[in-house]
């Protein structure tokens, strides 16, 4: 026999907190951004006697020539997040990157706006532009790309977490819910599955379906055998180290002393749904879980 998973995946976690903190930090960042800058240019003009008008029509020159900023700070953010688990170089290739393509998105906005705001061609407009007037988007997506990578939030695969077991043999396929496997034992180049009501042998390790049942509440409680966490109803401890494990079918496996705290503290944190009892063994060496 032979087993298999047919996996179907948890809904995906929106993650709606982090979508509004950048959002809001975008906005906050690019109402900051146009006022301090058009507050110095303001000052600056006004200084060298070539104002170009009042306060705020500096600061809707600034609104508008910024305001794909508004957009494009959140993405930075969220490729400088992305970019979390990956190593320096490729962090700095994602970074040169989005560099470019921000700096191309800013230019086409820019000439756009241009043109509709004035008669010139692009060439004309192209000839009144210089490497400095790109010089603070640069800045702009350093600070958003960099904010991804010290305030965000690194990216992890969804657990896996199979339904049910497909067992096949000679007579056809199985399939067996998880919420019916009590637990598994290794036997030679076999895994026996503990069922409620019965026993059911696979030729599978125990370490693949430890792999595959993992992220589903299993744990390895010896060499030998894996527990479902929730199938416990009772547990025989000393000293802070579980010995055995009853399951609900009745059946007892032993805990080697390798395993034996850390299914302990499984235990205590609270992962099984089902209410351990008490073993009731020798009063000097069993306590309640």
């Amino acid at each position: 026999m032979t087993i298999s998973a047919h996996v179907l995946l948890p809904p995906r976690d929106f993650r709606a907190g982090t979508l509004i903190r950048v959002s809001l930090l975008s906005l906050s960042t690019w109402v900051v951004m146009i006022l301090v800058f058009a507050a110095a240019d303001w000052v600056d003009g006004d200084r060298l006697g070539d104002s170009g008008g009042s306060y705020l029509d500096y600061l809707a020159m600034w609104s508008r020539g910024t305001l794909p900023w508004i957009f494009l700070f959140p993405a930075s953010f969220r490729l400088g997040e992305a970019s979390i688990p990956g190593s320096m170089g490729q962090r700095g290739l994602i970074a040169l990157t989005g560099l470019f393509v921000c700096l191309a998105l800013t230019m086409g906005y820019t000439m756009s706006l241009s043109q509709i705001l004035s008669s010139a061609s692009l060439g004309e407009i192209l000839s009144f532009m210089s490497v400095m007037d790109w010089f603070w988007d640069a800045v702009f997506f350093i600070l958003a790309f960099a904010s991804g990578l010290v305030f965000g939030k690194p990216l992890q695969a969804e657990p896996i977490r199979p339904r049910q077991l497909e067992v096949r043999s000679a007579r056809g396929s199985e399939f067996i819910p998880i919420k019916d496997v009590l637990g598994a034992t290794s036997q030679g180049n076999y895994v026996c599955l503990h069922l409620t009501t019965r026993d059911v042998l696979h030729r599978t390790t125990l370490s693949e379906l430890e792999r595959m049942l993992g992220a589903c509440g299993f744990h390895r409680i010896h060499p030998s055998h894996l527990v479902h966490l929730a199938s416990i109803r009772s547990a025989k401890t000393h000293s802070g180290r579980v010995r055995q494990l009853g399951l609900k079918n009745s059946a007892i496996l032993p805990v080697s002393s390798r395993f034996s705290r850390p299914i302990y503290r499984a235990i205590h944190n609270g992962e099984p749904s089902a209410e351990i009892h008490s073993s009731h063994q020798a009063p000097d060496s069993s306590q309640s879980v």
